[in-house]
């Protein structure tokens, strides 16, 4: 039995997007297990959705490999990162998403994906990497964990979250709500 691929996502539950996701992976990967994290996060909103995954990824089954999106920066130059911990995967764009979670489970190994081998199709859009390539790269890992190393150059850094500092005032404390 393969590890489980969880999914995390603003794409929300009115239409076909998140069905779509788990068509692709099961397309490549039919014995695949799909855990839904959530496509309830609100639109866009990276930090929102970095918040749950890293209140969630730590109870999932060691090798879990975590789909993450929330991509503002859709058909940009962004990359879409694939990082192996000492207990999972998690395949997300570099937009901060993984920040928190990056911040403890330290990385043992951090990649780009950009190796066509592992896309949906040659052509992608430009609007739906999330079915292109971040469905495929996690299908292909959960049925070969080794082409991990296939998938696309080393990285030595990722997006950080920004994070104002709480700061004392006169009448109490100033931060901002995460979540």
């Amino acid at each position: 039995m393969s590890s489980p691929i969880a999914l995390l996502t603003d794409f929300g539950y009115q239409d076909h997007y998140a069905g779509v996701l788990k068509a692709v992976i099961h397309k490549i990967q039919p014995k695949a297990q799909i855990i839904d994290l959530s496509h309830g996060i609100r639109a866009q909103q990276v930090s929102d959705g970095a918040w749950c995954l890293y209140q969630a990824f730590r109870f999932f089954p060691k090798q879990t490999i975590f789909v993450a999106i929330v991509d503002p920066e859709v058909g940009t130059k962004r990359k879409i990162l694939c990082v192996k911990t000492k207990n999972f995967y998690f395949i997300a764009p570099d937009n901060g998403l993984l920040d928190p979670i990056l911040r403890i489970e330290k990385p043992q190994v951090l990649r780009t994906i950009d190796n066509p081998k592992y896309f949906l199709n040659p052509a992608i859009s430009r609007t739906f990497h999330g079915r292109d390539v971040m469905a495929p790269a996690a299908a292909h890992l959960n049925r070969t964990p080794k082409i991990f190393k296939d998938l696309g150059p080393e990285l030595r850094t990722w997006t950080r979250l920004s994070s104002p500092e709480v700061r004392w005032i006169e009448r109490g404390i100033e931060g901002i709500i995460i979540y």
